[in-house]
C-alpha cells in the first residue's frame, strides 16, 4: 500500500476556531442542563414546603385527636355499661306491659260483671212523641217493655218474677248509631238494664221468639237483635272473629265465653276472652 492510501482515512487537523467552537456547544448545552436541574430541584422543593406545612396541620390535628383517642376504652365501658341497662329496661318495660295487660283483663272483667244484666237491643223504633214528653230514657223503657210483654206475659208463671211494665227494667238509654255501619241499622240500638240477671238470661235464650212490632216491620225489621251487652275490649274481640270468616258460627256467652263452630257439621268449641287460645284465634 503507498504512502498516499494509508494517511487517506486520518482525521483532518482542527483549527483554534474549531475547538473554540465545540467548547462553547458543550458549554451552552451544560448550562441548559444546569438550568434545567435547578429548576426541577425549586419545583421539588416548593413541593416539599407544601409537604411540611401538610405535615403540620396533621400534627396539630393529632394532637386535638389524640385526647379523645385516648378517652376511646372509657367511651367503649360506657357504651358497655349503656347497653347492659337499656337490655334491662327492655326486660323491665315487657314485665310492666304484662302487667298493664293482666290489670286491663282484670278491670274489664269488672266492668263485664257490672254489665250481667244488660242486653243491647236493634231494631226497637221509640215513639218520638213519648221522648218529648218523658224524655229519651223513658221513652226507650216503654218501648222495650212493649216489645218483651207478650213473651213475659206467656211466661209468666213460669218466670216467678216480676214481669209488669215499670217493674222489670231498671234503665234504658238510645245509643248512637256507629258511624261504619249506618247501613245496617234500622234504628238506634237500645241498651237495657234489668233487675234481674235471671230475666235477662230467660230473654236471650227466647228473644227467636219475640213478635215484631207493626211499627218496625214498616221500618223493615225482620227481627230483633238482642245480645249480652260487651265492654268495648270484648265488642272489639267479637267483631274481629266475626269479620275473620273464619268460622260457620261464633258467638258469646254474657261476656265470658266465646263459642264457635269452624265448619258446618263441625262440634261446638269454646274459649275464654282473652286467654291463649283466644289470642291464636284472633292473630289466624
Amino acid at each position: 500500500m503507498s504512502d498516499k492510501n494509508r494517511f487517506a482515512n486520518l482525521p483532518i487537523e482542527l483549527t483554534s476556531e474549531d475547538i473554540s467552537k465545540d467548547i462553547m456547544e458543550a458549554i451552552t448545552k451544560l448550562t441548559e442542563k444546569q438550568s434545567s436541574d435547578h429548576k426541577q430541584v425549586m419545583d421539588k422543593l416548593n413541593s416539599l414546603d407544601d409537604l411540611i406545612q401538610r405535615v403540620h396541620v396533621l400534627e396539630e390535628n393529632y394532637k386535638k385527636v389524640l385526647p379523645l383517642i385516648q378517652k376511646f376504652p372509657q367511651i367503649e365501658k360506657d357504651i358497655s355499661a349503656i347497653k347492659v341497662v337499656n337490655t334491662n329496661l327492655k326486660t323491665e318495660m315487657e314485665s310492666y306491659k304484662s302487667e298493664i295487660k293482666l290489670l286491663k283483663i282484670k278491670l274489664d272483667d269488672r266492668e263485664q260483671h257490672s254489665r250481667n244484666e244488660c242486653v243491647r237491643i236493634n231494631g226497637v223504633q221509640v215513639d218520638k212523641d213519648l221522648e218529648k214528653s218523658l224524655g229519651h230514657n223513658q221513652a226507650a223503657m216503654k218501648a222495650v217493655e212493649e216489645v218483651l210483654k207478650p213473651l213475659l206475659e206467656a211466661n209468666k208463671n213460669r218466670l216467678k218474677m216480676p214481669t209488669e211494665p215499670g217493674q222489670f227494667i231498671k234503665n234504658a238509654h238510645i245509643l248512637p248509631i256507629p258511624k261504619d255501619k249506618n247501613g245496617s241499622y234500622k234504628v238506634p240500638p237500645i241498651i237495657v238494664r234489668f233487675h234481674s240477671r235471671p230475666l235477662k238470661d230467660f230473654i236471650l235464650s227466647n228473644k227467636k221468639n219475640l213478635p215484631i212490632r207493626e211499627i218496625d216491620v214498616k221500618n223493615g225489621v225482620e227481627r230483633y237483635s238482642i245480645s249480652a251487652d260487651l265492654t268495648k275490649m270484648r265488642y272489639d274481640v267479637m267483631q274481629k272473629l266475626i269479620r275473620s270468616k273464619q268460622f260457620s258460627k261464633c258467638w258469646h256467652l254474657d261476656g265470658r265465653v266465646i263459642k264457635y263452630i269452624k265448619n258446618e257439621g263441625d262440634r261446638i268449641q269454646s274459649v275464654k276472652f282473652f286467654d291463649k287460645s283466644c289470642n291464636e284465634l284472633m292473630n289466624n
